[in-house]
């Protein structure tokens, strides 16, 4: 009874909750790590896009 509480068929095979648990550990880790990735080329993004900004501003100044 209680090895059948603690697997699942996935498919045509039997996962045990210690291997789910492992699975959803190692995706949340993948996960994590690509979302840091994105925050920082978003802003990377961002800060070239603040650069330019303040170009424009300056040559503006120059200008007037």
């Amino acid at each position: 009874m209680k090895e059948f509480e603690t697997t699942q068929k996935k498919g045509d095979r039997e996962i045990t909750r210690e291997q789910i648990n492992r699975d959803n550990q190692k995706n949340d880790r993948m996960n994590r790590g690509r979302n840091e990735l994105e925050r920082n080329y978003i802003l990377i993004k961002a800060k070239g896009k603040r650069k330019k900004q303040q170009k424009l501003v300056n040559k503006a100044k120059r200008i007037s």
